[in-house]
């Protein structure tokens, strides 16, 4: 499985807070099924497809909690498209335990599917490759959030909801002794 690592890079990269912070990013596997298929002959293995719930642990979230999920929606339009499809049954859900005024914890899970093609070797041995998805919805696969280009605000109905950014620091003035 290479979903929940490549993830796990796209919100470290989008959100650096989990760069500084990495244990404030839990994630585990949930509920995981492999779909295979017969290969050409009955001593060889066919493809197969990883399906299962990826669980994602935010803990101490300081920030706007859609900050999250627009980095998920981003990672999701290139890896897991049918999670943006609109459809309830295709869709990821959250949990949220709201700390105090500033602070939340989240849980999220977000179905997954991987497929496998397995590949026999001359000489013996198989090859396996893990295939792209077919109809990403940024086919380019140009990321739609990086540090430089994560949203600096987010507002709603006239409110910021994202605190304003800290002000530069003043240097200090020099001190004769």
């Amino acid at each position: 499985m290479i979903k929940p690592e490549s993830l796990r890079a796209a919100l470290t990269a989008a959100l650096p807070v989990f760069a500084r912070d990495p244990d404030a990013l839990k994630m585990w596997i949930d509920r995981g099924t492999i779909h295979a298929r017969h290969g050409p002959t009955p001593d060889q293995p066919g493809a197969f497809e990883y399906r299962y719930t990826l669980n994602l642990v935010v803990e101490g979230w300081q920030d706007h909690p859609s900050l999250i999920m627009l980095a998920i929606n981003a990672w999701a339009a290139i890896n897991q498209p049918d999670l943006l499809a609109g459809s309830r049954d295709q869709s990821y859900t959250f949990e949220a335990d709201i700390i105090d005024a500033a602070t939340v914890d989240l849980s999220l899970e977000l179905p997954m599917t991987e497929a496998v093609r397995v590949t026999p070797r001359v000489g013996g041995g198989f090859d396996l490759l893990h295939l792209a998805e077919e109809t990403p919805l940024l086919p380019d696969e140009a990321p739609l959030i990086t540090p430089e280009t994560l949203l600096a605000e987010i507002w709603w109905k006239g409110e910021r909801l994202i605190p304003e950014p800290p002000l530069p620091a003043t240097p200090l003035p020099d001190v004769a002794p």
